[in-house]
Formats: structure tokens, C-alpha cells, sequence
């Protein structure tokens, strides 16, 4: 069945096809399929479509600007004989894939996507204080020669965390199986799990068999006998005798650590179960005070 267009109908497609035929867009699209201007008339409506998808495009500075239906996806126009769209990601989600790819060797991680993305390599030390600078380089002496590994301590929002994302996404990139894991989120996920044998098991197995693992803010859970003795000294344990690359960021000096896990929630005190998690973490890592302003504010 033919319809016949009307006066305005075909007053817009006349406009549409003036467009297209001046649009250097088109002519690119025309010659890559090696087709001529009558194609065009044939296929106004479809190609302006595209066109216009096209240019929302071209002023675009982000995903966070994008204003297309599907977020990060670009529409294009192919022809095989038959003319179709196909969605494909833009170059920002391309930039976001690539950052991510590495996230595939974590095996468990309490990280945001924010900070699945920071590299060591990219901190601006122009305006660090010398104490900050001498920390990002013992990390990045660290990186490239890890005998052992780090325990970072320093105040609250200096930027431990960071740093300790940047280890663990720096061995996530060279293919190792890595972990990223908040000690006190760790201990109440177990403790959450503790009627599901296999998920604990599991969770602490992989802690205690990862190439790499961080332990962020260590000292910041409540300390129960329990945590101290069948959670952490066991995968701690295992790291040292197996000489597996861990790292720790907390509050406390190691020395401070030790009076804390001496002292459970109870106010029971046991300063030899504590000396012996301690000495775990002595074998494991150097100690680096990390120093700075509060990032938080």
C-alpha cells in the first residue's frame, strides 16, 4: 500500500533531505558504504534519525552528561543491504569498561566504583606536604618490589584507604586474585553468615588463598574473642606461612593494635592472644605512618 505524503510532509522531507546531503556526517557515512545521494531520498526519515541521535553526542563531556536513552550506548547506522541500527558503547563507557576490567580478579572487595578506578600513579603530589609524599613513594617502592607488604597507619581521613585501594587495584591489574576487604564489614558479614557454614568457610578460605589481600581499618571492629582468635588469626596465619602479599590500613600504630585486640568487647583481657595476632602482622608488613590533612572535610 502507497501513501501519498502531504503538502507539509513533503515540505519537511525536502528540508530533512537539504540537511543530510550538506551534513559532513552523511557524507562520510555515504562514502564508507559507497553509496550516492539518492540513497538518502530513499531513506530520509531512518538516517536523520541516526543524525540526530549523532550529534546529542558531540558536546557530550561525560557519562554523567549523557542524555541518549541508553546511557554510554552510541547509535549507528549500518548497511549490509538492508539498513539497520546498532547500538555500541561511546568512548566514555569504553574509558569506563577499560578501568574496570581489572575488577575481575577480586575475589571479595568493599570498594565503590569510584575507587575501583584510582591508580597510584595518578595522585597529583604537587600540593602534598612532604610527609604524604614519602608515603605515596614507600607504596610505590612497595608495587615494585613487594618483599612484603605495607601497614599504613595515620588519623582518620588522611587518605589510608585510598592509598590501600591503589595496592590492591595495581595487582588486580597484573592478573593477580586480589581482596580488598573493611575489617569491621568483614567481621559482621560472618557474623551474619554464622549459621551458613559453607558461606564462612568460603569467605575465610579465599582470604587465606588470595595472591594479595588488604585489610582496611583493622582496629576498627569491636574485638571478641572470636573475631581475634577463629577469624583473624587463622587467615593471618596461613598468609605468613604461605608468604602471601598482605596489607593493612588502621588507625592504630601496631603498638596501639596490640592494646586494643588485648582487650575484648567484655573487658576481658588476653595481651598473649593478642601478641600473637600481632606478631602476624609484624611478619607480614612494614609499618609506614601515613600523614596528612583530613580529606573528609
Amino acid at each position: 500500500m502507497h501513501f501519498e505524503l502531504n503538502e507539509e510532509q513533503r515540505r519537511l522531507k525536502e528540508e530533512r533531505l537539504r540537511l543530510l546531503k550538506a551534513d559532513p556526517e552523511v557524507k562520510r557515512w555515504l562514502h564508507q558504504y559507497q553509496l550516492d545521494e539518492s540513497f538518502l531520498e530513499k531513506h530520509t526519515t531512518k538516517i536523520h534519525e541516526w543524525l540526530m541521535s549523532l550529534k546529542k553526542c558531540q558536546s557530550c563531556s561525560g557519562l554523567d552528561k549523557c542524555v541518549q536513552p541508553s546511557q554510554g550506548q552510541l547509535l549507528n547506522l549500518v548497511y549490509d543491504g538492508l539498513l539497520n541500527y546498532q547500538l555500541t558503547d561511546c568512548r566514555y563507557q569504553r574509558v569506563r569498561r577499560d578501568e574496570l576490567t581489572h575488577v575481575k580478579n577480586y575475589i571479595l572487595h568493599h570498594l565503590s566504583d569510584d575507587l575501583l578506578k584510582v591508580a597510584v600513579e595518578n595522585i597529583d603530589l604537587s600540593n602534598e606536604k612532604p610527609a604524604y609524599v614519602s608515603a605515596v613513594s614507600e607504596v610505590v617502592r612497595n608495587l615494585k618490589e613487594p618483599v612484603k607488604g605495607l601497614y599504613l597507619h595515620g588519623a582518620p581521613g588522611v587518605g589510608k584507604t585510598y592509598l590501600g585501594a591503589c595496592i590492591t587495584n595495581y595487582f588486580a591489574k597484573h592478573n593477580k586474585k586480589v581482596a580488598f576487604v573493611n575489617v569491621p564489614e568483614l567481621i559482621m558479614a560472618l557474623k551474619l553468615n554464622m549459621s551458613e557454614n559453607s558461606i564462612m568457610e568460603n569467605m575465610i578460605r579465599s582470604l587465606k588463598r588470595a595472591d594479595v589481600v588488604l585489610f582496611d581499618d583493622i582496629g576498627g571492629e569491636s574485638v571478641t574473642a572470636w573475631s581475634r582468635d577463629e577469624i583473624l588469626l587463622p587467615i593471618l596465619n596461613e598468609r605468613m606461612e604461605k608468604h602471601r602479599l598482605t596489607y593493612f590500613t588502621s588507625n592504630y600504630t601496631i603498638k596501639e593494635l596490640e592494646g586494643h585486640f588485648a582487650m575484648d568487647s567484655r573487658g576481658n583481657s588476653d595481651p598473649i592472644k593478642a601478641n600473637r595476632l600481632i606478631e602476624r602482622i609484624k611478619a607480614l608488613t612494614f609499618e609506614k605512618n601515613v600523614k596528612g590533612c583530613n580529606r573528609r572535610t
